[in-house]
């Protein structure tokens, strides 16, 4: 089984970096920002999304922290990485990604473009959760025992993390 699931708070690179893993895997990437955000910016319930993921199937790579659900989505994933950049990286990206939708009113996840509102809260959102994430994932990590979790810390971890994946994927079948 290839099950990956790429944690990480808001602004930290979760979709980006599963869909490195996808391609580096050749597994099946499930874009939960899609699921999540629906039109008019009517946010989709945890449950909703969990039920239209292939949690099930033997491979897959999955973005998002799905924390009320950890139990089910987290038990599942048979590879954990969970993006842990330090709060200035995590915040500038996101403050460049948020403001930056927002003024070129590009599309986004759900087709729509981002209101100023939004952008704002996203960023907010970003700054609260990264405090909370340090202080939970830790503990919730540290029971995940069925899994092979990896901690990257920044770009160098981040590169050095996929080069070993991708050199992984080279290695003969035995």
């Amino acid at each position: 089984m290839s099950r990956y699931l790429v944690i990480g708070c808001s602004g930290s690179g979760k979709s980006t970096v599963a869909r490195e893993i996808a391609d580096i895997c050749d597994v099946p990437y499930h874009d939960t920002d899609s699921l999540y955000w629906c039109e008019n910016w009517k946010r989709s319930s945890d449950e909703e999304v969990i039920a239209s993921l292939p949690l099930d199937s033997e491979r897959w790579v999955i973005d998002g922290n799905f924390v009320c659900h950890r139990h089910e989505v987290w038990q599942r994933a048979t590879s954990i990485i969970w993006l842990d950049l330090p709060h200035g990286t995590v915040m500038r990206r996101v403050i460049r990604r948020n403001l930056g939708w927002w003024i070129s009113q590009k599309p986004t996840w759900s087709g729509g473009r981002m209101p100023l509102g939004i952008a704002w809260s996203g960023i907010c959102h970003a700054w609260k959760q990264r405090e909370r994430i340090g202080l939970t994932y830790p503990a919730w990590l540290g029971e995940m025992n069925h899994a092979t979790v990896h901690r990257i810390c920044g770009q160098a971890e981040l590169e050095k993390f996929l080069r070993t994946l991708s050199a992984m994927q080279n290695l003969p079948k035995s």
